[in-house]
């Protein structure tokens, strides 16, 4: 089963920010942050949508996506870092981290 960006997006506010009142503006700028990173990282957002122009995940890649996502939510980690241009590539404890993250 697949989860449309939105609804990813939409759990990661609720989990984060439950009392957050415009939560369709918090989805459009996660997706502009999403957008931004994915061009960073060589890559292009339209890889990632379907005929109809939406990104629906398989279920083994949400995990990945939520954490991408609670890191730009909360202001912190190497997604957000990378981001705001903090850090140029990931290093060794950063990678650790993301995967721990992960696991």
């Amino acid at each position: 089963m697949k989860k449309s960006f939105t609804a990813v997006a939409t759990e990661i506010i609720n989990e984060h920010s439950p009392f957050e009142e415009n939560v369709e503006s918090v989805v459009k700028r996660l997706l502009r942050q999403f957008t931004k990173f994915v061009e960073m990282t060589g890559g292009s957002i339209d890889e990632l949508k379907n005929e109809q122009g939406r990104m629906l995940f398989d279920e083994e890649d949400v995990p990945l996506l939520k954490i991408i996502l609670s890191q730009f939510i909360q202001r912190s980690g190497f997604a957000y870092d990378f981001l705001q241009k903090k850090i140029d590539l990931a290093s060794i404890d950063d990678t650790h981290d993301l995967i721990q993250k992960m696991l």
